[in-house]
């Protein structure tokens, strides 16, 4: 299953002026028709709504200074859960199935995990990154998938010696709690994470997540009981939000039976004030599960 998620960097692009390409003269668009005077009575009615805009501190000036963004901006609001080093489909199937349907939706954030040795995931992610697709990468030593922290901040150093540069952040390990992890084992992991990152000058400007949970309602306040400064070893909070077939703006909509709102706070328990991505999110489309009532795709395309 596949599911939708944002990256932080990607979710709060830089400000800046609305600007289009000079194509011709005013007439030549109808961004820049010249409107006729308007009539007094409107005139009128403008000074009058102005006048009760300023006492709430909405000058005119101060209006004229928000800046417009892009509206394809919006694309790097979101992005998709791959599993490049994965057998079946991703071997199968990736020429005509999985590279394709990525481009035609014009995706240009993937997240993945980090595997080491492995030439057909390297291969991929730097095919990829040259269709213009930029990953989030999971540094985890579980599951044989690399032999340590520092193996995978070489593999990720490695792949950023493409000319794409293909790797623009990582995170720390991917729902911890869910095999019952101890928390202090992931507070040793998520300060070694940041050490060797940010100990190797061709890793430290690549932002680091913090370790998502997979039980939004305990999973962060279990890690801030016994790391209360978690967010001096993370720039970005990390959720996983399922709201189990329910509407995502619900009263489960943060998953564990409780609310997106109250699972943002509850993970600021670790993050403090940093920014938040949301690396998981989406609903079945195939079988029921407990807890997850599957969906039809239409409705998750909602």
């Amino acid at each position: 299953m596949t599911h939708s998620f944002s990256s932080a960097p990607l979710c709060s692009p830089p400000d800046g002026p609305l600007t289009r390409a000079a194509a011709g003269p005013p007439s030549a668009t109808p961004f820049h028709r010249v409107a006729a005077p308007a009539p007094s009575w409107a005139r009128r009615a403008l000074r009058a709504a102005a006048a009760l805009l300023l006492p709430l501190g909405l000058s005119a000036p101060a209006q004229a200074q928000e800046k417009a963004k892009m509206a394809d901006q919006a694309v790097d609001i979101v992005g998709v859960n791959t599993h490049l080093y994965y057998d079946g489909i991703y071997v199968d199937r990736y020429e005509d199935i999985i590279k394709p349907r990525l481009v035609e939706l014009g995706i240009r954030h993937l997240r993945d995990g980090n595997p080491t040795g492995n030439s057909r995931f390297d291969t991929r992610v730097k095919e990829l990154a040259g269709l213009g697709m930029k990953f989030t990468l999971i540094c985890d030593t579980r599951f044989g998938v690399a032999s340590s922290l520092t193996a995978s901040k070489d593999h990720i150093k490695a792949l950023n010696t493409d000319v794409n540069k293909p790797v623009i952040m990582v995170e720390g390990p991917n729902e911890f709690d869910q095999q019952g992890g101890s928390m202090t084992v992931l507070t040793t992991t998520t300060k070694d994470l940041w050490n060797i990152f940010k100990g190797d000058g061709a890793t430290s400007g690549i932002p680091i997540a913090g370790p998502s949970f997979a039980n939004t309602a305990s999973g962060p306040r279990n890690l801030a009981n016994v790391f209360p400064d978690a967010t001096n070893y993370m720039q970005y909070g990390n959720m996983h939000c399922y709201s189990g077939g329910e509407h995502t703006e619900g009263r489960v909509g943060g998953g564990w039976g409780i609310s997106f709102d109250d699972a943002y706070s509850r993970y600021q328990l670790v993050s403090k004030t940093d920014p938040m991505i949301i690396t998981e999110s989406g609903f079945r489309m195939s079988t029921d599960q407990q807890g997850h009532i599957s969906v039809t795709q239409r409705a998750a395309a909602k």
